[in-house]
């Protein structure tokens, strides 16, 4: 059985977890080294993101949300896959090449766009606090769960606010999920 093509260019942090993806995809993938990603590593990134779309899967930890944000900060258009961490264990270690595939194929299918040149969606901070997702003892549990709907990763208020933003989401539709 033929392994299926992913036309987009992944980013992983390093040669494990480029081994596993390849296994069972054939894509090009582009290992950072851990979270020190080099400045030639993000020049090719820049260069690769003229033609093609860049996927960052990174590890469900700090080290890999830091690889993911200095990304976003140097290319305008991102796509993410977003691991959980309990879906990502084995004997103690915590990453992606301790997933499985059937998790990342179903992954691929939900990929989160974040694209810094769209015209913003007006959410705001006060809208954030008038919903409750932020500033009151339950904010964190309703802030997991709009993460999830998302396919986000969990993430603070600020951090909320600008990926729905990013992804163009309207206050219509925050509103809604939040009811």
């Amino acid at each position: 059985m033929s392994k299926p093509r992913i036309d987009s260019v992944i980013v992983v942090e390093g040669k494990t977890d480029k081994q596993f993806l390849l296994s069972f995809i054939d894509a090009h993938i582009v290992e950072t080294n851990g979270s020190a990603i080099s400045d030639q590593c993000i020049s090719e990134l820049i260069e690769l993101s003229k033609d093609k779309e860049i996927l960052i899967i990174t590890d469900p930890d700090s080290p890999g949300e830091k690889i993911r944000n200095t990304i976003i900060q140097k290319i305008t258009k991102t796509s993410h896959i977003y691991l959980e961490k309990k879906d990502c264990m084995s004997n103690g270690k915590v990453g992606l090449a301790q997933s499985n595939k059937e998790y990342l194929l179903e992954k691929l299918k939900n990929r989160v766009v974040l694209d810094k040149q769209v015209k913003l969606a007006s959410i705001t901070l006060f809208d954030l606090y008038k919903l409750d997702l932020i500033g009151t003892p339950s904010s964190f549990e309703k802030r997991r769960s709009i993460c999830r709907h998302f396919n986000l990763a969990i993430c603070n208020g600020k951090q909320l606010l600008q990926k729905l933003n990013w992804m163009n989401i309207n206050l219509e539709l925050l509103r809604n999920f939040t009811k």
